[in-house]
């Protein structure tokens, strides 16, 4: 192409074109916001931590034989006891000791005629499997303990409140304490030692359903309340070693 009779090159050929259209760069015109090799960061080494884990081999604490020398106890068989069967357990008891709880004369007439319904008391099961009142901020009369005691103990509902914490710490036990685990039921050793101090028997029957989530929610908080108090120990189902790696 020529203009007047004139020769012209493709490299000025080129700037007249990029001149119109800014999406074309003249051949002779060096590459912008590139730097040169020399100028690079150079990329650093990354640590990285692995970690391995082994299982461990830890007996389980289930024994009732103290539970199961009392009245009304229910019976417990350990083979083929398993964390499945114990969550079974531990619902099966609770949603007939809650309904129990609720329509037993025993029980609500002795609320009703100490006036307990709004008192602060709770109760538990202690070493031996019998329930145990336990006050509050407000006093409560010997005759009161001592009627509320014997209302919750011969009953429907010793048996099915027994069953439900038999199934709770067969969960404790048999579960295991995996990594980094956020559930309080299955992380620390709960047995019938140091059950007294973590159920409360009360807060658990007086809520408004008695489905698995109600019962492992309000349990696992419980058992957090009760974990600095009581120095409650994590189960030691699994070790880890940390290796850390330049990639």
């Amino acid at each position: 192409m020529n203009i007047s009779g004139l020769p012209i090159s493709s490299t000025v050929l080129g700037t007249a074109k990029s001149l119109v259209d800014p999406k074309i760069t003249p051949a002779s015109k060096p590459p912008e916001n590139i730097e040169p090799e020399s100028t690079k960061p150079k990329m650093e080494a990354t640590t990285v931590t692995l970690t391995s884990i082994k299982a461990m081999n830890r007996e389980p604490k289930i024994n009732f034989d103290n539970w199961q020398q009392n009245n009304n106890a229910p019976l417990f068989n350990k083979d083929g006891f398993n964390d499945v069967g114990a969550g079974a357990k531990a619902i099966s008891g609770f949603s007939q000791a809650w309904v129990d709880y609720k329509d037993n004369p025993k029980i609500q007439g002795a609320i009703e005629k100490y006036d307990l319904k709004f008192k602060d008391w709770d109760f538990t099961i202690d070493k031996n499997g019998g329930i145990k009142v336990l006050e509050g901020k407000d006093k409560l009369s010997s005759q009161a303990l001592k009627d509320l005691e014997n209302a919750l103990n011969s009953s429907e509902f010793d048996y099915h409140f027994k069953d439900m914490a038999m199934g709770l710490i067969g969960k404790s036990q048999l579960s295991v304490n995996s990594y980094n685990n956020s559930n309080s039921m299955t992380k620390y050793d709960i047995n019938t030692d140091n059950i007294s101090g973590i159920l409360r028997g009360r807060e658990l029957m007086e809520q408004r359903r008695a489905d698995w989530s109600d019962l492992e929610g309000t349990f696992s908080k419980q058992v957090d309340h009760a974990a600095e108090k009581l120095g409650l120990e994590e189960k030691v189902d699994l070790t880890y070693r940390r290796i850390q790696i330049e990639v």
